[in-house]
């Protein structure tokens, strides 16, 4: 089951992510007119409510299913296990082509 405050929450924080608003803004012109924003700016944003708020009552329930978020989980704990190696890798050879330059200018 769904706890309603979680689900209020998260649904606010994410009514409110400019993240998800920006991207219904960049479809937003094909479905609505610069006449109809102009003449009906409420009724406009209401449209764009719509749009946002349909997309979360869609996504929320779904990824709020114990199965999908324990998958979820699960390939997150192996991308941050990828990434981890990934920036270690990467420090280190940092650390070496540092290390090379050093020994390059100190007299030996």
């Amino acid at each position: 089951m769904i706890n309603p405050l979680a689900y209020q929450r998260g649904f606010w924080s994410n009514l409110l992510n400019p993240k998800v608003s920006l991207f219904f803004l960049s479809i937003f012109p094909q479905f609505v007119t610069a006449e109809h924003i102009a003449s009906q700016p409420f009724g406009s944003a209401l449209i764009f409510l719509a749009g946002n708020s349909s997309w979360y009552l869609t996504v929320l329930p779904i990824i709020g299913m114990q199965l999908i978020r324990e998958g979820i989980a699960r390939f997150q704990a192996i991308l941050d296990l990828l990434f981890g190696l990934l920036f270690l890798g990467y420090g280190g050879k940092m650390i070496i082509e540092d290390l090379e330059i050093l020994l390059r200018y100190l007299p030996l």
